[in-house]
């Protein structure tokens, strides 16, 4: 009983230690990026710097002198929340073969808006370092990510005109048989008016039942730009695209019972590649 409370002790120092060191991590990075635009408090800055170092000698103290790689990452990603690491994203497990074509179309909308915010923070971070190959890139980067969004931009548009000239005659139509079912029941019992009887009235016929929703069933990736791999990723796994990495990935993943990889993260970019490897590689130890 006393190994027990004392591991559970020290558990529950670690959590609160990760959890600290996690906000002292966002408020101080939230900061930065609004100084840098212009509009943080400067002021703040070193009072925020110094949580960080108390917070990080905090959580060396009840880990042991661990490594804070992994809480560094995942708390400065900000796709996620803090500190359940939650997706942001409004269909995060809304992915089924039924989805509308313009829900599809939003999906791939967050993308590329996910997309332009890590090459403008590419393009931020390689100025500051004076990296102007990597500039370009991240230039490179913004400038198809923007692309995309506006290609996405008009598909959307097209295809909602093309659903409001499609819906007009469905909807007279429609309009049309509930009129009639009212002049059935409201000349229900009259003789010779010659109006329609109510068992001669079309009514509307069910529509078919929706297929069951299945959460393992992977999303459309058609359209996604996937970065090239490095050499030493290609060794590692064996494989020859990205694509491969996410469907052995989603594979792995449906044979635990867990949701596929979703479009925010599929590895159109460097951040989302190295991503997919990470997660990969924790199904793989598993």
């Amino acid at each position: 009983m006393r190994i027990v409370s004392e591991n559970s002790s020290k558990d529950l120092r670690r959590r609160a230690a990760e959890r600290q060191l996690g906000f002292a991590l966002r408020a101080l990075a939230a900061n930065m990026l609004r100084i840098m635009r212009g509009a943080g408090k400067s002021y703040r800055f070193t009072h925020e710097f110094a949580d960080c170092a108390k917070a990080l000698n905090e959580y060396l103290e009840a880990t042991d002198h661990s490594s804070p790689s992994d809480i560094i990452e995942r708390a400065l990603n900000p796709e996620t929340s803090w500190p359940d690491g939650d997706r942001r994203d409004r269909y995060h497990d809304a992915w089924h073969a039924d989805l509308p074509d313009d829900e599809a179309i939003w999906l791939q909308k967050d993308a590329a808006r996910r997309a332009m915010r890590e090459a403008a923070l590419r393009i931020t971070a390689s100025m500051l370092a004076g990296q102007s190959l990597q500039i370009a890139h991240g230039e490179k980067d913004l400038t198809q990510a923007l692309a995309h969004y506006e290609r996405l931009t008009d598909e959307l548009r097209a295809l909602r005109a093309k659903q409001r000239r499609g819906g007009r005659p469905a909807q007279k139509a429609e309009n049309a048989r509930v009129m009639a079912i009212a002049m059935a029941l409201a000349t229900k019992g009259k003789k010779g008016e010659g109006k329609p009887a109510l068992a001669e009235t079309r009514f509307p016929q069910p529509s078919s039942p929706r297929q069951p929703y299945d959460r393992l069933q992977p999303p459309s990736y058609d359209g996604l730009r996937v970065v090239d791999l490095p050499a030493e990723i290609r060794e590692e796994f064996g494989v020859a695209s990205g694509m491969d990495l996410v469907l052995w990935l989603n594979r792995l993943r449906r044979e635990r019972g867990v949701a596929p990889l979703p479009q925010g993260q599929f590895p159109s970019t460097r951040a989302t590649l190295n991503y997919v490897v990470k997660e990969l590689r924790k199904e793989r130890a598993r």
